[in-house]
């Protein structure tokens, strides 16, 4: 599960341990009461040992910028470190600011989202990640076909 945060252009969606609701991006804001739909698609971007998550429906990605769960460009307010979650370790993760050490991207069992800094590694800060598509294999430096076991759009449930 964490393993598809770390792959760059893998698309993921991302659950709610709290509301069992997924995490979008629609009309600019940032929800945690999504569905399976496009707007709760994400595009996973690699910053060194971080993430950034871009909305795969439109191009804003997450970010935790003036004590708010909000929308960036891409910049730090959009970088996370990924972190095991407390509240269900090994199959959970959180999303810690790396720009704002201790605020957690969060959602309430309400589904909506909570303040940051009021969100640790418990259940409102716990989500657990579909990888719902696989980036392309990179060949390096030939024309090789992908691997035998890899599989175009499938989906699989960490």
């Amino acid at each position: 599960m964490m393993a598809a945060l770390h792959g760059e252009g893998n698309i993921v969606r991302l659950v709610s341990c709290a509301s069992g609701q997924s995490l979008r991006i629609r009309n600019g804001n940032v929800e945690g009461n999504g569905g399976q739909g496009d707007f709760a698609k994400f595009i996973v971007h690699k910053r060194g040992a971080h993430v950034m998550l871009q909305s795969w429906k439109e191009s804003h990605y997450v970010a935790i910028r003036e004590g708010r769960l909000t929308t960036g460009t891409g910049g730090p307010w959009c970088e996370f470190k990924v972190q095991s979650s407390n509240h269900a370790p090994g199959s959970a993760i959180c999303l810690e600011s790396v720009k704002l050490p201790g605020q957690h991207v969060g959602v309430l069992p309400s589904g909506d989202t909570k303040a940051p800094g009021n969100t640790g590694r418990g259940p409102h800060g716990s989500f657990t990640v579909e990888l719902l598509q696989a980036a392309a294999p990179r060949a390096h430096h030939s024309h090789a076909p992908p691997p035998a076991d890899y599989h175009e759009g499938c989906c699989v449930v960490l």
